[in-house]
């Protein structure tokens, strides 16, 4: 059988950098640093399964059942509240993590509830891997592996965001989880960054009656109630109503946060076979005194900005207003013999309108002035049609079976925004005692401009999963795809076209033990790029590769995952500025080596014990870039992170949970102007408590950063604002 793991993954890992040396005529072979963590994982998972297996011939000799034995410990592994059974994000085939081959995390609605996660910022911010650059207090960029993370997902249908910015705050009450899987995923959405995939998954009706509501207050006026009924409506439907709403001050001088969410989502059984789901969510956010860029990290003599971090360059007049409506319909029918078709439509409608003031210039030290306003009234409206519909089932081949996606997906966006703009660009008062008034602007004083254009693409894939051996499993799939791009942003054309684009997928997962699983994978990279030479021409899609090896072992019979990954990514043809046309004063670009990262992570999920929930993740790699990229790129990305989200229900008083959850990165910095702006590592440390008065009625109390740690919130552009100081919430919760 170790034949068999060696010639079917050694072609996957032709890629591995061996480093050779020579030590006085003897030859030694060592692995470079980020692929060692693999080795040792494989040798400590080894040990343990082997253990393990140690125990069980003991229990059989003591007359136990080893089959019955086993069912209890895939039972134990599904009990926990931070793990789930399957997911669908990386395949479409339902795989647990520990047989997927790439790594994946799950944030839970355990999770969510426990350390009040109530926007995707907070999701993401505790899942391994993952970066939360909040640039503004209402646009934030996500990046992983250091690439921004373009490919979001709601229940697997793929939406594409290119720049990477989500502008709003995104509720989380309608999900049930966030998966995400880190890597290119070019199988289920065809083009995008080799950095994750985020899956929201959404919650569905249930069966049995089921009610839950709570109401929170806690610093800076913050107030939130919730609400979730769900249950049958007859004997073939079923319901579910969820509804949030929550209103907040901030520690930053006049900004405010107000979002209501309402989603319904109905099941209905048109026939024994035939499932229909329907569902719709709307939500809105209205920010008072929003900032649009943030604070100067830099004075005009090069030394670093240290202000309260209260301190906001945002008007008293500013807002934003941003409102999001979705409605999908799908459906899921039982073909017979293992087989389901199943097709879902998703409309999403996005609209914002905001009156924003943006802060620019160089400070002086001493007297706070030498910044310049620059005021903005901006519109946008965005609708996606997406559309996918797959057959998935099994299939005798070899006298084996295996499993088979075959599927269509198509989806159109549209984009209309337009702004106006005062430029008169007055000289602001120090920025580090400014009340925010006493700055009037005409917004609609000229057109700055705008964008429509609408974005569509067509692609088929197919994948499937080759049982060569009972321990051996083979993944392969590709999808073909179609870009047309149309329209016009800012007065640049984003016209583009792009046919029979293949994005191939190879994966191996070999079992070397029960709980012991090694596997490989491979990925293409592709994304459009709208940049031209200095010709006119538009510049060829941005490529490259992802290579991934790893081992996941279940440790303590089951119950907990360890899941350790090394990963090599290239890029190629990378656009990056080359300078202006001297005849048309108009920016040009050329292609690039682009960036390439490699590093590894680590994540260990599960129950330590009844009772006693963990996720811990540690990631670590380095970044490298030519000459021509911007070097902070690969300076504001931290090069090790870790995470960890704990809870412990005490045995001797089974009312009472609580836990702990910590994210550490290293230190970033960002140089511009000669200058260098640094933030020194680290952590950030939330603890949480609830009690359970009676079966229905529960406490809770949430404090974040406990350690009262001040520091930026990102050094992804040149300008950055303070996070929160300590906060606490206070909380109850009733359910049936």
């Amino acid at each position: 059988m170790r034949i068999i793991i060696i010639t079917s993954i050694i072609p996957v890992l032709e890629f591995l950098p061996i480093k050779v040396e020579q030590f006085g005529g003897i030859m030694r072979t060592t692995l470079n640093r980020c692929w060692q963590p693999c080795v040792l994982a494989a040798a400590i998972a080894f040990i343990n399964g082997a253990y393990g297996e140690g125990v069980t011939e003991n229990q059989e000799d003591e007359g136990e059942s080893p089959t019955i034995e086993l069912v209890e410990v895939r039972a134990v592994q599904s009990g926990s509240d931070y793990s789930v059974p399957t997911m669908n994000t990386a395949t479409k085939f339902g795989l647990s993590a520990f047989e997927t081959p790439q790594s994946v995390s799950v944030i839970t609605r355990a999770q969510i509830d426990d350390f009040e996660l109530d926007n995707m910022n907070d999701v993401l911010s505790l899942t391994t891997g993952i970066n939360v650059e909040s640039v503004e207090t209402d646009r934030t960029y996500y990046t992983a592996r250091g690439f921004d993370i373009t490919n979001f997902q709601y229940d697997g249908m793929g939406l594409q965001v290119p720049d990477g910015n989500i502008s709003g705050d995104i509720d989380t009450y309608a999900f049930e989880r966030v998966e995400v899987v880190r890597g290119p995923n070019g199988l289920m959405t065809g083009a995008g960054n080799p950095s994750a995939t985020v899956n929201m998954v959404r919650k569905r009706p249930t069966d049995d009656l089921q009610i839950q509501t709570s109401a929170s207050a806690g610093s800076y006026d913050h107030t939130r109630v919730e609400s979730d009924i769900s249950g049958r409506l007859g004997e073939r439907v079923r319901g579910r109503f969820v509804t949030a709403w929550q209103d907040s001050e901030s520690h930053l001088d006049r900004y405010a946060h107000e979002k209501s969410l309402v989603y319904g989502v109905v099941d209905v059984e048109i026939t024994d076979a035939t499932l229909l789901t329907l569902g719709y969510t709307w939500q809105r956010n209205k920010s008072d005194s929003p900032m649009w860029g943030a604070l100067p990290l830099l004075y005009s003599d090069g030394s670093e900005v240290s202000v309260d971090r209260s301190t906001s360059t945002a008007s008293d007049w500013a807002g934003w207003i941003s409102k999001e409506a979705q409605a999908f319909a799908e459906v899921v029918h039982d073909l017979g013999n293992g087989w389901q078709l199943k097709g879902t439509y998703t409309y999403i409608k996005h609209n914002e309108d905001a009156d924003l003031f943006y802060a620019f210039g160089t400070p002086d030290r001493e007297t706070g002035l030498g910044l310049y306003g620059y005021g903005s009234d901006y519109t946008e409206h965005n609708t996606m049609d997406l559309f996918d519909v797959y057959i998935s089932g099994q299939y005798q081949l070899a006298g084996r079976e295996h499993d088979l996606v075959l599927g269509y997906s198509w989806s159109e966006s549209v984009v209309d925004n337009f702004s106006y703009m005062d430029d008169d660009f007055p000289a602001m008062p120090d920025f580090r005692t400014w009340n925010g008034s006493g700055i009037d602007m005409n917004l609609r004083d000229i057109v700055r401009g705008g964008g429509d254009y609408k974005d569509r693409q067509r692609s088929i894939y197919g994948a499937t999963r080759l049982s060569i051996t009972d321990k051996l499993k083979v993944l392969l799939g590709a999808r073909v795809s179609d870009w047309d791009t149309s329209g016009e942003s800012y007065g640049l054309s984003q016209d583009s076209k792009y046919s029979g684009v293949t994005t191939p997928y190879a994966g191996v997962v070999y079992q070397l033990l029960d709980n012991v699983a090694l596997y490989a994978s491979y990925t293409d990279i592709f994304t459009q790029q709208t940049e031209e030479d200095i010709n006119g021409s538009r510049l060829d899609p941005l490529e490259g590769r992802s290579y991934e090896v790893g081992v996941k072992s279940e440790l303590l019979a089951g119950r907990l995952l360890l899941s350790v990954a090394a990963f090599d990514i290239e890029q190629e043809n990378l656009a990056v500025s080359a300078g202006f046309n001297p005849m048309t004063g108009d920016e040009y670009y050329e292609s690039s080596d682009g960036i390439s990262s490699q590093g590894f992570e680590v994540e260990l999920v599960g129950e330590i014990t009844r009772g006693w929930d963990v996720m811990a993740g540690y990631t670590n790699f380095d970044m490298d870039a030519n000459q021509q990229t911007d070097e902070n790129i690969i300076r504001f990305t931290p090069d090790k992170t870790f995470k960890l989200a704990s809870s412990y229900r005490l045995p001797w008083l089974p009312a009472l949970k609580m836990g702990v959850s910590v994210k550490w990165q290293d230190e970033t910095s960002r140089r511009d102007s000669g200058a260098e702006v640094i933030q020194d590592s680290y952590k950030l440390v939330d603890l949480f408590a609830n009690y359970d008065l009676s079966d229905n009625l529960r406490l809770s109390l949430n404090v974040k950063n406990v350690t009262d740690e001040k520091y930026f919130t990102s050094l992804y552009w040149a300008q950055s604002y303070y996070g929160a100081p300590t906060t606490a919430t206070a909380s109850i919760n009733w359910r049936y």
